[in-house]
């Protein structure tokens, strides 16, 4: 667990077809099996059962103790 500021700024999120500006303002660094309920309803899933399901859809090899980073932003202006 821990937090990532070199990753803190603008960006752009991009998926299909299109792309947004955002302002990354922190990232979190967290366990794969330390994810919880309310990471998977701040990321848009109603269960956390949900989202390790699809992160493992996208990272195949993804296991309890490997690392993942939860981007905290908001749209640009």
């Amino acid at each position: 667990a821990g937090t990532k500021s070199n990753m803190v700024g603008p960006a752009t999120l991009v998926g299909g077809d299109f792309a947004v500006a955002v302002e990354i303002t922190s990232v979190e660094i967290k366990r794969f099996g330390d994810l919880t309920d309310v990471d998977a309803e701040r990321d848009g899933f109603v269960t956390l059962a949900e989202l390790k399901e699809v992160l493992v859809t996208f990272y195949p090899s993804l296991g309890e103790d490997d690392p993942v980073s939860i981007l905290h932003f908001s749209k640009a202006d």
